[in-house]
């Protein structure tokens, strides 16, 4: 069976389910238009280990370091 067509078509799909979309969050914290906004989600991706969960609202202002 030749496989040169279907594996490609198989590794798009795979590719596309795992895709996933960020939801938006609207930033609560109260700020100057300009500065700019994270939404961190907890547990972190990278460190399930930390004892936090929840959501943690950060602006920034202009011109930070």
């Amino acid at each position: 069976m030749n496989y040169s067509k279907t594996i490609p078509f198989f590794v798009i799909l795979l590719l596309i389910t795992q895709c996933k979309t960020q939801k938006q969050v609207k930033n609560l914290l109260l700020a100057p238009n300009d500065w700019t906004g994270e939404v961190l989600q907890f547990p972190l991706k990278f460190a399930p280990s930390l004892p936090y969960s929840g959501t943690r609202y950060v602006r920034f202002a202009t011109g930070r370091a």
